[in-house]
């Protein structure tokens, strides 16, 4: 059976054992449990407005931070005039879901307007399915399984990768670096079309390599 879990102010008293809120605070925290603990998670993220950071750690649930950037930071609202009396009143309702099915983890954003930041940690031995569209990256540390990375405006970095990954985007940079015992037997993709593609692999990897550019 599915779980599904809502990150949202709507859900706020139903999950406050696993998420705190802060009153008027933009980051929210959940925990999502896995069925097996003792195996790695699959975890798919798919952003339209934001960045995804994911972490693999000695951890054997996954974890989500999630925080909402202002549209303004606080010295251009200052300056900008105003008129008398009005307030901002900042919305801190995420519109994330996360559903999780035999360690199977689905994370998702309903939110079209505002750019969300997600951190992500993740037992390390995950693999990963990450996408996001505008205004953020995607960074992943230390997880170790197969990774699928799908950007459109904004870079990619890899840092101490160990299974095969795919890396795409459109406007931005793909950086890659694989720990030195890394034995990978699987075909890798790394593509860009306005920035640079940097991979680094172990000194003994055999390989055949095929690369282009415009």
């Amino acid at each position: 059976m599915k779980r599904k879990i809502y990150l949202g102010l709507a859900m706020l008293a139903l999950w406050t054992g696993s998420a705190a809120l802060a009153a008027g605070a933009s980051t929210e925290r959940l925990t999502v449990p896995l069925t097996d603990p003792a195996r790695p998670a699959h975890v798919e993220v798919g952003l339209v407005m934001g960045g995804v950071k994911v972490v693999g750690a000695a951890v054997k649930e996954v974890t989500i931070e999630a925080n909402v950037r202002d549209d303004e930071g606080d010295e251009e609202r200052a300056a900008k005039p105003g008129r008398a009396g009005m307030k901002r009143i900042p919305n801190s309702s995420f519109g994330l879901e996360a559903e999780e099915k035999d360690n199977r983890v689905e994370i998702s954003s309903r939110s079209w307007a505002q750019a969300v930041d997600l951190v992500v940690t993740v037992p390390a031995g995950s693999s990963l399915e990450l996408s996001t569209v505008n205004d953020g990256d995607l960074i992943v540390e230390g997880v170790e399984g197969e990774l699928a990375l799908h950007n459109t405006n904004g870079e990619i970095r890899v840092i101490g990768a160990k299974g095969p990954v795919s890396a795409a985007t459109v406007n931005g940079d793909v950086q890659v670096a694989f720990r030195a015992n890394s034995a990978i037997a699987a075909p890798m993709a790394f593509s860009t079309l306005n920035g640079d593609v940097v991979v680094t692999l172990p000194a003994k990897l055999s390989a055949s390599f095929r690369m282009s550019t415009t």
